[in-house]
């Protein structure tokens, strides 16, 4: 879908693999090994910056921690040796960690400028990363409760502001002028159905006032059912009567329901445009999970805890975060930058999976991005 440049794919890897085909045609060895030499240095580049902000001098520990951040491109996910944006996200994720670390210790305008460029492309690559902003929000905000450096940091919050706008109006141009829509990527429609539809009855179908949504709701949900994709089931079909939790079932059946079913059921009723799909596929989401929020809400959190590494895991980064975040408040800005630092990347990794948990089950694909980090951290 990334080289036939499809319409639910984000703009920045598009561009990237025009320029790329554009210099080197049709053959992507040389694409693998820019990948790979763009993650390896970003990773030697983050581990330096972390060892300088932590005044670690041993080579073991800066080895240790390039090893972590490569662990993208060793592990099953094999990031670089494949036409995915997450090749070029990692190396900008990790550019904007340093420029981002940087910003915090330095306060100087052109790392903050830096961070903000990197994480700019990032929201245009993917929009996965649009929980960026609430975590920088956050750190403007703590630093104007802290009255630190405020006219720089009020300039700091209208640079983000801007950069929201500025990211929005760049992706609409370029969904329009590539496909004559002046309107965001149209995927998470069609991704926040998934987990609604599995928690939801039969009888889910009165809920729905459109008739686009209750055709679709007619035409899917009965097939799910028969397979036992649904929440209630809590017995699967198969010839040992095996029970499977609910998230297990909900986790292996995800590409599932939105590819197998949703999808050609959207074409067989004639929905072919994912631009238009994609209000009306987000209004159904909301009016199902409005309904059916308790079992919503179980799997959402369960999907983070389980994914984050488990419930002991998950709970000692939040007490770890909160008591952290405590450390913070009682502090003063100059003698804590190190404890700002672990707090808002900390901070991110939750951002991170809390996000997709909204319209992804929580894999490895999605969630390379700040594993590593946290377990560098800490």
């Amino acid at each position: 879908s990334y080289l036939q440049y499809s319409p639910i794919r984000s703009t920045g890897y598009h561009l990237f693999l025009k320029i790329y085909q554009a210099c080197f045609g049709q053959s992507f060895y040389f694409l693998v090994v820019l990948q790979l030499v763009m993650g390896f240095a970003a990773s030697l580049w983050l581990s330096k910056r972390v060892c300088d902000w932590f005044s670690v001098t041993s080579k073991a520990i800066f080895s240790l921690l390039t090893i972590i951040f490569l662990i993208p491109y060793i592990g099953y996910t094999h990031i670089g040796n494949a036409v995915l944006s997450e090749a070029l996200c990692y190396p900008l994720f990790l550019a904007w960690v340093g420029t981002f670390g940087e910003s915090i210790f330095h306060h100087k305008s052109r790392s903050i400028a830096w961070s903000f460029l990197w994480m700019a492309l990032l929201v245009l690559t993917r929009r996965q990363f649009l929980f960026l902003y609430p975590v920088v929000g956050i750190l403007c905000l703590y630093w104007l409760v802290k009255r630190y450096q405020v006219k720089k940091t009020l300039m700091l919050a209208t640079v983000l502001l801007m950069t929201i706008v500025v990211t929005n109006g760049t992706e609409r141009l370029y969904q329009y002028a590539q496909d004559g829509h002046f309107d965001t990527v149209p995927f998470a429609g069609i991704s926040a159905l998934n987990l609604p539809l599995f928690v939801s009855a039969p009888d889910s179908v009165h809920y729905l006032q459109d008739s686009r949504q209750r055709a679709l709701f007619q035409a899917v949900y009965p097939k799910m059912a028969q397979l036992g994709l649904v929440y209630d089931q809590t017995v699967v079909p198969n010839t040992f009567d095996i029970y499977v939790p609910p998230l297990t079932r909900f986790k292996g059946s995800y590409d599932l329901i939105q590819w197998h079913l949703v999808t050609p059921a959207l074409h067989h009723l004639g929905f072919t445009d994912p631009y238009q799909n994609e209000s009306w596929l987000g209004n159904m989401a909301r009016t199902l999970v409005w309904h059916h929020w308790q079992p919503c809400l179980n799997l959402y959190l369960k999907n983070i805890v389980t994914n984050m590494g488990g419930y002991y895991y998950s709970f000692l980064l939040i007490g770890f975060l909160f008591l952290l975040g405590c450390r913070l408040c009682q502090s003063s800005v100059q003698s804590t930058r190190q404890q700002q630092v672990v707090f808002f990347l900390i901070l991110a990794h939750f951002a991170n999976y809390t996000s997709i948990g909204l319209v992804q089950i929580a894999i490895k694909r999605y969630t390379i991005y700040t594993d590593p980090l946290q377990i560098a951290l800490l």
